[in-house]
């Protein structure tokens, strides 16, 4: 634990946080911020970005501030383990107190490949790969897999996953979102466009189903609002990827 003062719209900034606040050379963890003002309600943002170093790193990855917020069931998806890429599930437990995580593992048609049991005790951090979770499951060569976890009460525990490229180790932080989402639903940003430095620039996504029922998804492109949505069927606990998103629906 570490004590840093900030004036008012002061930003500091720590290009090795764990070592540069902490003192440490190795690790892994949660971290906690916790501002306090004495005469006002604190209003406090913070970034981050976790990489690789040397010479064949990556810009790596963003992992947000979460809120107070968390409901006992949520869901991963867009999980992959292939000979492209490699995934790794965090869990955290904000509780005090010792908590089972129970984990449902199912591929891209709803199949449940399989179930594990996590413990984590109050106030700790995991970060396993998902080969590690289900050693079972036979899942190498398995994309747009979803992962299922349900804590034992709301507000306990946050978990995430990162999705890895195997050659660049390019990284993608996926957070864990609850099923009860509203409608509709925004992505900030896709693209098909050539980008700078001789780059092309594309988006897919994965939509997953996590009820019992069959739905109807209805897809758009907010800079065309002329251009027709296309729909898709889900069936339950399936997911469907789109690549290319911007090219499918005609743009």
């Amino acid at each position: 634990s570490r004590q840093i003062d900030l004036l008012r719209h002061e930003s500091v900034h720590y290009s090795n946080a764990l070592a540069e606040i902490f003192g440490l050379i190795e690790g892994t963890g949660a971290l906690t911020v916790e501002a306090t003002n004495p005469s006002l309600r604190p209003d406090i943002r913070v970034s981050s970005r976790t990489f690789t170093d040397g010479t064949d790193g990556s810009y790596g990855q963003s992992v947000p501030d979460t809120g107070d917020y968390l409901p006992a069931v949520t869901y991963l998806t867009g999980l992959s383990s292939t000979d492209s890429f490699r995934t790794n599930v965090g869990l955290v437990n904000r509780s005090q107190s010792p908590v089972a995580i129970a984990l449902e593992l199912h591929d891209a048609a709803g199949t449940l490949l399989s179930t594990a049991s996590v413990a984590l005790n109050g106030d700790s951090f995991q970060q396993t790969s998902l080969a590690a979770l289900f050693p079972g499951a036979h899942a190498d060569g398995l994309q747009r897999m979803s992962l299922r976890m349900e804590a034992p009460a709301s507000g306990a525990v946050e978990a995430y996953a990162s999705v890895i490229d195997n050659r660049s180790q390019d990284p993608v932080f996926i957070a864990a979102r609850p099923a009860d989402a509203s409608s509709p639903i925004i992505v900030p940003a896709v693209a098909h466009v050539s980008g700078a430095q001789g780059t092309f620039w594309k988006s897919d996504i994965t939509l997953s189903n996590p009820t019992s029922v069959p739905m109807t998804v209805s897809v758009a492109l907010l800079e065309d609002p002329t251009r027709p949505e296309r729909t898709i069927d889900i069936a339950p606990l399936m997911s469907v990827a789109i690549d290319d998103v911007v090219t499918w629906l005609g743009a």
